[in-house]
C-alpha cells in the first residue's frame, strides 16, 4: 500500500447537521510546558556509554582509565546539551514570555471565520490514501460563497475503503438529538465511528467489532453463546438505515453483512448467503428491512432482514463485478447499477434476473453512480479520466448520455451529488488533487437537456 495514492469513498453532510463551532482538541498547556522544558532522556533507557562501562571491568587497568575520561567528556558534553529546546522555547504561550512585547491572538480571525460553520455550508468527506498517510479529511463547500477548504482530517491507522454518515446519537435519551458521526470501513475487521463535530481527534468514539482470524469458509466466527463478533476481513462497504436509526449494516470480504445495533455497540443479525465478496449495499429508502448488497463474483441480491435467516428475495448474476449499487429514490422498485466492464443497469426488484435497460457506459470501468437529488433522470458515472452525466426516462426506462466531461484526476473512483445544491456534485480520483468540485450549471448540454436555458432553472423546475 506504499505507493497507492486515491480517493476511495465521498460522503455529504447536509446542512446543519455538523455544529456550527466544533470542538477542537489542543494540548493543555501544562502539558506542552512539559513536553517543552523535559531532560529530553527517556526513563529505563541505557546510554551508549553504560554499555561500555559494563565492558570494561574485563579490560586492563590503563585501557579502563582512558575509557573513563573519554565517558566523562562525552557525559559532560550531554549535560550542557541537555533538551534541545529547552531555553528556545520555554513557554507554553506567547502571552507568557517577556520577551514578546507585541502579542498576537492566537488564533487569527479570518481562521476563526474559516473553523466556524455557516448555516448555508455543506460538508465533504473524503475517504484518502497518499501512499502510506491514510486520512479522513473535512472540506468545506459553501455554494453562495464559493467557499471550499480543508476544514479538519482525522489521520487512520489503515487505508479507508467506504464511508457512511451517520445522524444519530447513540444511547441519547432526547430522541430529537441528532448526531453527526461517521463510520469508516477499513482494511481491519472492524468499523471505526468518528465524531465529525470533534475536529482534529486522535481516535475514534468507539470501535464496532473486534480483531479475528478467518475461520474456515471466510465467515464471522461466533462465541459460545451463538452471539456474532462481527466480521474476520476488511469491511468493504458501509449504510446507515435513516429509517431505523440505530442500525448500521456493513459489508465485508468475508462474504457476510453485519447489521449493527449503535445503542448497544454489537451485531445484532449475521447475514451470510451471498458468494464472494461484499462490493457494495443500500438501505431501501421507503421499506426499513430491505437491503441491496452486491459482490465481486456479480451477484445483486435484494434482502428481508425481517426474517430469522434472511434471504435473497430478488436476485441478478450481472456478469462482472459490482461498483455501486443504488435504489432509485424516485422509483423505489428499481436501482442502479454498475460494474467493471464498463456497464451502467437498471433494476427492477419486481423483475429479478435480468436487467430493465443496460448501457456501455466507461471503457475501463463503471465505478460509481449517483443520482441527483433534485433532478428527476439526472444521473452521473464515473470512470477512467471521465464524468458522464445520464437521463432516464420513457414508459420503457431507456439511458440517454447528455454530456461528457473530461476530468484529468486518473482513474475517478467515486462521484457523490451534493443533497442541497443540485447542480453541484463531487469526484474522487487518484491523481493531480483526487477531489474537484464540478458545477452542472456551466455545461449548456446539460442545461437543455433537463428543459432549461440555464441549470439553475433546471433545478427549480
Amino acid at each position: 500500500m506504499e505507493n497507492i495514492t486515491l480517493v476511495s469513498d465521498l460522503a455529504w453532510i447536509s446542512r446543519g447537521v455538523a455544529k456550527k463551532e466544533p470542538v477542537k482538541l489542543q494540548l493543555e498547556k501544562t502539558q506542552l510546558a512539559e513536553l517543552i522544558q523535559g531532560d529530553g532522556e527517556s526513563e529505563g533507557d541505557t546510554s551508549e556509554e553504560d554499555d561500555q562501562e559494563m565492558d570494561m571491568e574485563d579490560k586492563p587497568k590503563e585501557a579502563n582509565e582512558q575509557k573513563e575520561d573519554k565517558s566523562t567528556e562525552k557525559k559532560t558534553d550531554s549535560k550542557k546539551e541537555g533538551n534541545i529546546m529547552k531555553g528556545v522555547a520555554v513557554h507554553a504561550s506567547s502571552k507568557d514570555d517577556p520577551y514578546i512585547t507585541k502579542q498576537e491572538d492566537s488564533e487569527d480571525e479570518y481562521e476563526r471565520d474559516d473553523f466556524v460553520l455557516k448555516d448555508t455550508d455543506n460538508l465533504v468527506v473524503v475517504a484518502k490514501m497518499v501512499k502510506d498517510e491514510p486520512s479522513i479529511d473535512v472540506h468545506v463547500f459553501n455554494d453562495s460563497t464559493g467557499d471550499w477548504y480543508l476544514h479538519h482530517d482525522y489521520i487512520l491507522p489503515s487505508p479507508p475503503l467506504c464511508l457512511a454518515s451517520i445522524r444519530y446519537d447513540p444511547g441519547s435519551e432526547d430522541q430529537k438529538k441528532r448526531g453527526n458521526l461517521l463510520a469508516v470501513g477499513t482494511f481491519e475487521p472492524t468499523i471505526q465511528i468518528w465524531d465529525l463535530d470533534i475536529a482534529n481527534a486522535l481516535e475514534p468514539i468507539v470501535t464496532l467489532g473486534q480483531q479475528a482470524k478467518s475461520s474456515k469458509g471466510g465467515k464471522s466466527r461466533k462465541k459460545r453463546d451463538n452471539s456474532a463478533q462481527g466480521h474476520s476481513d476488511a469491511v468493504t462497504a458501509l449504510d446507515w438505515n435513516q429509517l431505523c436509526p440505530h442500525v448500521l449494516a456493513s459489508g465485508s470480504a468475508d462474504q457476510t453483512v453485519v447489521l449493527w445495533d449503535l445503542d448497544e455497540a454489537k451485531p445484532a443479525t449475521i447475514i451470510t448467503c451471498f458468494d464472494d465478496k461484499i462490493g457494495s449495499l443500500q438501505w431501501h429508502p421507503v421499506e426499513t428491512s430491505i437491503l441491496v448488497a452486491g459482490t465481486r463474483a456479480g451477484k445483486a441480491q435484494v434482502i428481508d432482514c425481517r426474517n430469522t435467516e434472511p434471504v435473497s428475495n430478488a436476485q441478478w448474476d450481472m456478469g462482472a463485478e459490482i461498483e455501486k449499487l443504488l435504489w432509485d429514490t424516485y422509483n423505489p422498485f428499481c436501482l442502479f447499477a454498475t460494474t467493471d466492464d464498463g456497464k451502467l443497469h437498471y433494476l427492477d426488484s419486481r423483475k429479478p434476473g435480468t436487467p430493465v435497460t443496460s448501457i456501455f457506459a466507461h471503457e475501463d470501468g463503471a465505478n460509481s453512480v449517483s443520482q441527483n437529488y433534485g433532478v428527476r433522470g439526472m444521473i452521473a458515472t464515473v470512470g477512467e479520466n471521465e464524468l458522464k452525466i445520464w437521463k432516464l426516462s420513457g414508459a420503457k426506462p431507456t439511458f440517454e448520455e447528455v454530456y461528457q466531461h473530461e476530468i484529468k484526476m486518473g482513474k475517478l473512483f467515486c462521484v457523490a451529488f451534493c443533497p442541497d445544491v443540485h447542480n453541484t456534485l463531487v469526484i474522487g480520483g487518484e491523481a493531480e488533487e483526487m477531489i474537484r468540485i464540478v458545477d452542472l450549471e456551466k455545461y449548456e448540454k446539460v442545461c437543455v437537456a433537463f428543459g432549461a436555458k440555464s441549470a439553475e432553472e433546471a433545478m427549480e423546475a
